[in-house]
């Protein structure tokens, strides 16, 4: 007789692939945020006509754009092809993006940090939407903390990551910043390529088995680009929409100073930069960080292994 999952443990088979992809997806993500910087100024130095040595800076700066544009569309295309497929695109975009770096030049760079961007986006969009595929509406609370608690363990997994290149891979300190041989570079990404495509693979197996989800309990109604944009803009006449207009502005400057900002000082600080440890560590302990903060919020739900 064959075995089958009671609509509980469905759930949580469906939500745990999915955070456990999305770990995959976003470890070397929080790697490459980190080391950007460093590894194209390393780059810039030796080979200053093929990328300038701000690259990083801007690449990051043309990524959070992006995100930010493809953002107002990417919640289109749900309507048209599955949220699975969408996670899927968006792994394998993410593991494109690496091919930057395995032979850096300005023009492949900054076009890999505008397509991440549509990737994060498109991301962003099928995970809610996976989620409440498979969840009820007594599971949702739970079932999203336990994903987004999951899901932030690719900040501490980064950091062991981190840790391991740093102690493994060959590197210089010349007394201002970290320099990286270009084949120690190639070497670097392609590791962290390979652990984006084990994200594919999970997101490619993701059951698609809808039980008493909201998603199949909810109308759907496809309408058109040109409608979801007026809605979009008649969001803005609220008073509550106006007022959190500032807490994501807040939100948007702190993330990009913390994970990408404050991190590539470290590298360019004389006092700091020695120390090849101490982004990893920094790292690491964000993701220790970002995992107790959701798993107070699992608690808070009131979380049951019901299966």
């Amino acid at each position: 007789m064959m075995f089958q999952l009671t609509p509980r443990r469905h759930e949580l088979v469906s939500v745990f692939m999915v955070s456990i992809g999305t770990t995959f997806m976003f470890l070397g993500y929080d790697v490459q945020s980190m080391m950007a910087e460093s590894v194209l100024h390393s780059v810039s130095t030796r080979n200053p006509d093929r990328i300038s040595e701000y690259a990083g800076y801007y690449g990051q700066a043309i990524q959070y754009i992006s995100f930010a544009f493809f953002s107002l569309f990417t919640a289109t295309i749900q309507y048209y092809i599955s949220s699975k497929s969408m996670l899927m695109l968006s792994s394998v975009l993410f593991a494109v993006c690496y091919v930057a770096y395995i032979h850096v030049n300005s023009y492949i760079f900054y076009s890999s940090q505008l397509l991440l961007g549509f990737a994060y986006a498109m991301y962003n969009s099928a995970e809610g939407t996976y989620l409440s595929e498979h969840s009820s509406r007594r599971t949702i609370d739970s079932n999203s903390a336990l994903e987004t608690g999951l899901g932030h363990t690719s900040l501490f997994f980064g950091g062991v990551t981190m840790l391991f290149v740093f102690h493994f891979v060959p590197h210089t300190f010349d007394g201002h910043f970290l320099n990286f041989d270009e084949h120690v570079v190639q070497v670097i990404y392609f590791s962290l390529m390979a652990l984006t495509i084990v994200s594919v693979v999970l997101f490619t197996f993701l059951p698609t088995k809808q039980f008493d989800s909201i998603a199949l309990n909810t109308p759907r109604v496809t309408p058109s680009l040109l409608s979801q944009f007026k809605r979009f803009g008649e969001s803005f006449t609220h008073l509550n929409t106006s007022l959190l207009i500032f807490t994501y502005v807040y939100m948007g400057c702190m993330v990009s100073f913390m994970y990408g900002i404050y991190p590539t000082s470290l590298s360019f600080t004389s006092e700091t930069a020695s120390d090849v440890y101490i982004i990893a560590l920094y790292l690491l302990s964000s993701g220790a960080a970002a995992f107790l903060s959701e798993f107070g919020e699992i608690e808070g739900c009131s979380f049951k292994w019901v299966v």
